[in-house]
This record gives C-alpha cells, structure tokens and sequence, in this order.
C-alpha cells in the first residue's frame, strides 16, 4: 500500500512540476523547491559550501549540472570547465574532493540522446579527464545515466582500468536487471593492470524511469537489491561507495554486511545527496562510527542546465506536494 500511494504521489508531483515550468511564477517556485538540492549557480559558489561542508566533516563530490549536450561547443564548454574544477580542487590538502562526471555532459549527443556524435566519443572524452585528474591527484567518478548509456559508459571506465588509470570510479544502480551479471563480469572475473582495491563503485538505487524489461518499476524491490549488490561488491575486492538515504537499507547493510563480515573501514564510504532530510539526520551516527560521509555538491554553469536532474529528485521525492503547497500559502498570505 506504501509503495503504490507514493508511486502514485510521485506521478502527481511529476504532473505539479510540468505545471510549474510553463508559468514565470511557477519556475520561481520551482526554483525555491529544488534550492536544496544544489550547491550552487557557479562554480565559486560549489567550492564555498563545499568548504562549508568540509568544516562539518563531510567530504564532498563535485558534478556539472548539464546533460544531453546537443553541440560540440556545449560539450566543450562542460569539458572545459570539468578541466578548471580538477586544476582547482587539486590545491586541496585535505579533505580533497572528488569529481563526478556525465556521459552527456562531455559527449554532444544526437537527436535521441542515446548515442555521442562521431567527433566526441565518450572514450576520448573520459581518458582526457582521467589523464589531466591523474596528473593533479584528484579522483574522478563516470556518472551512470538511463540503461541506453550503461555498455557505453561500463565500456569505457574498463578500457581506461586496462591502461591503468587508477583515479576512475563508476556508478552501478541495483534495479537494472543487468547489474549483477555487470559485477561478475566487469568486476569479479575481469582483469586489469591495477589492484581491484582501487576501483571505485558507486552502489545506488537509481532515479531513472525505465522500462519493466529493463529494470525492477518499485523502490522496495530496488532497495532490497542495494543490500546484495553491496554484499557482492565486497566480495570482488572494490572500494565500495554506498550510496542510500533509506535508513533500513543503510542499516542492514551495516549489521548484516559490514559489521558482521568485519569489512575494514577502510575499503568503504557512505554518500548522500545534498538536501536529502534523510541524510542529514542519519550522518552523526554513521560519523561517530568513524565512517566516511561525501555529499554529491551538483552546480549549475548556465541557468536551467539543472532543470533535468532536479525533476527527477523532485518527482522522486514524495514530501515535495506538501513543500509546494506550505510555500505557495506563505507566498499568499505572508
């Protein structure tokens, strides 16, 4: 009954957004919702709650909002300032962030959005971010986007772990079918020139709208995968990047996996999304446990470039109809 009324929430508030982006008065309010959500509208001001936040003992993961670049010039200019953002956060002693980065952001893309155009395959993309982090010590993570980008993206992160890039981490999302194929034979059973402890994998539910043949449609079940895709990700040797803000899940991960296999503290970290409620009121503990807590700190370059990730964190978010409704009454009568 819970995952059908907040299923059917999440349509609503998908249906509430739409309308929100077709009026002026309507973007502004969007715009105040989805705040929360970002660290900033330039990249000076990423840098400054992420010194913020480093302050409260958060590390940090710096991501370009922007996606689905349809020009060559668009994608030069995220590549542009991806290669800034390294060269930056590299004058970090401590605390240095990380960096995330979208397939679609650095590759133009064509009509569908599924495929990079010929000038800028993701692979030439990627291996020059990867060389210039490597050069300036920063660690850099390969986003994951909906299933159309998963073989490329896989394809890619493999060919540079063969050469022996040791700075590149990538995102698996447990409702996609093909996941625990993935970890077996991307993971487990592959090969390369370097330690699998140095591998980074991102373990997350996932937020994307695919299809039934492509990927469990609930959360529960999504969630329930999360605990043995971490359970398998150990036991392939990668550092794993739990990524959750569902407290039972993040729980039974600890008790179950963590604590009860005795995995050091060492070949894990817990990340949260900035503006998640769930995540702020379940960090201390896992701080005072001695574990390691990053936020995802998304930035806009250009307005309007974080429209696509901030639906879906809204959409997906079911207390966000009662946040709309509480600030249009205080828009009304205060």
């Amino acid at each position: 009954m819970g995952e059908r009324f907040n299923q059917i929430l999440r349509k609503f508030n998908g249906f509430m957004i739409d309308m929100m982006l077709s009026s002026k008065r309507g973007r502004r309010l969007f715009s105040s919702l989805a705040e929360p959500y970002i660290a900033g509208h330039s990249l000076e001001q990423a840098l400054q709650n992420v010194d913020a936040d480093s302050k409260k003992s958060r590390l940090s993961t710096i991501d370009i909002l922007g996606e689905a670049a349809t020009t060559i010039e668009r994608s030069d200019e995220y590549m542009a300032t991806y290669i800034e953002l390294i060269n930056l956060v590299s004058g970090y002693n401590e605390n240095r962030p990380t960096i995330s980065v979208k397939p679609t952001a650095i590759c133009a893309v064509d009509k569908t959005h599924m495929h990079s155009l010929k000038e800028t395959p993701l692979i030439d993309r990627l291996g020059q971010l990867a060389e210039h982090s490597t050069k300036r010590d920063v660690n850099l993570t390969l986003d994951m986007e909906d299933h159309n980008w998963t073989d490329v993206s896989l394809d890619a992160a493999q060919e540079l772990w063969r050469s022996g890039y040791e700075n590149l981490g990538i995102v698996l999302q447990s409702r996609l079918h093909r996941t625990a194929n993935d970890i077996k034979e991307r993971l487990k059973d592959a090969h390369y020139d370097l330690d699998k402890s140095d591998i980074r994998v991102r373990a997350c539910i996932g937020i994307y709208d695919e299809p039934k043949d492509v990927a469990v449609t609930t959360k529960k079940a999504a969630k329930e995968r999360l605990v043995s895709m971490v359970d398998d990700l150990f036991n392939t040797g990668v550092y794993v990047e739990i990524a959750t803000h569902d407290h039972r899940a993040l729980n039974r991960i600890i008790d179950e996996i963590i604590i009860r296999k005795g995995i050091p503290k060492e070949r894990f970290e817990f990340q949260f999304l900035k503006g998640v409620h769930n995540a702020y009121s379940i960090e201390q503990r896992l701080m005072d446990s001695g574990y390691k807590v990053r936020y995802y700190m998304p930035f806009e370059i250009n307005d309007g470039d974080g429209i696509p990730y901030l639906q879906r964190r809204l959409t997906a978010n079911p207390g966000m109809v009662f946040s709309a409704m509480k600030n249009m009454m205080q828009r009304r009568f205060l």
